[in-house]
């Protein structure tokens, strides 16, 4: 969902054709498992879209992919498994430090 955010806000593209707005994203100020306390910013959003329907689109999108817990999470995996050359869809095996956002 964040991704999607990212391209309605202009920093991403549903085809290569389309252009990319370099200065356009999302910086977030927090990761997974850190604490956040009432009024704590956890993200900043750019954006040159001028349509506002546009950008609180976007603004739900990353409101709706950010979840707060009473405890610290702990970090997913985010490479469990890779394509070889030919197609082949392999488990990885890389060092857990690697496989996390840690």
């Amino acid at each position: 969902m964040v991704g999607q955010a990212c391209v309605k806000l202009g920093a991403g593209r549903t085809d290569a054709k389309d252009a990319v707005d370099f200065a356009a994203g999302v910086w977030f100020h927090k990761t997974v498992g850190d604490c956040v306390q009432p009024g704590d910013k956890v993200a900043t959003v750019y954006t040159n879209v001028s349509d506002d329907s546009i950008r609180q689109q976007a603004i739900q999108m990353l409101t709706d992919s950010i979840e707060y817990a009473p405890s610290a999470a702990a970090p997913p995996v985010i490479v469990s498994h890779r394509v070889t050359a030919g197609g082949k869809v392999e488990a990885c095996s890389l060092p857990v430090a690697l496989q996390t956002l840690q």
